[in-house]
């Protein structure tokens, strides 16, 4: 999908990302979330 000049953004535009970054499991993780799965597997 490519913005056209000119063209206001709405809403809905975000949506959608963020309805299909959802549904396929994209993004990274939180920055604690790594970390915690770091020292975990340092824990014998």
């Amino acid at each position: 999908m490519e913005w056209e000049p000119g063209r206001a953004r709405e809403p809905y535009d975000a949506s959608v990302g963020y309805a299909l970054a959802a549904a396929f499991g994209t993004g990274a993780e939180p920055m604690w979330k790594l970390t915690l799965d770091a020292v975990l597997d340092l824990w014998p």
